[in-house]
């Protein structure tokens, strides 16, 4: 028996540029959060990462960053799962320039599904 290779991918890549904060977890999928990082050139940080059901608005915390400096940053590993209909998404804010965030795992097919 052969199994499909597994590849890391980008849920939340933002930038000042490309403001993605957010990521649906497709139907049929699960995902694997595996690192989540901050940067900001000139920054007071103070964000969370979550798993958001949207039919609620409920969510429960992942991670969180808070953190100033010239330049601020973070980088935290884990394996948060998200399950499918859930949505990956970034809370909080910044007070300052130059702020980029990453977001990444796995994307799995839910065999249970």
């Amino acid at each position: 028996m052969t199994y499909p290779g597994v590849y890391s991918t980008v849920f939340v890549e933002y930038t000042d540029a490309t403001p993605n904060t957010s990521f649906l977890v497709p139907s049929g999928y699960v995902a694997v959060v595996r690192q989540f990082s901050i940067w900001a050139t000139l920054a007071e940080v103070n964000v969370t990462l979550v798993n958001q059901n949207p039919a609620t608005g409920n969510y429960v915390v992942l991670a969180g960053v808070i953190t100033a400096g010239f330049p601020a940053g973070e980088q935290q590993s884990g394996r948060w799962v998200v399950p499918p209909g859930n949505v990956i998404a970034l809370l909080g804010g910044v007070v300052g320039t130059g702020l980029n965030a990453y977001v990444g795992g796995y994307l799995l097919s839910d065999a249970s599904v």
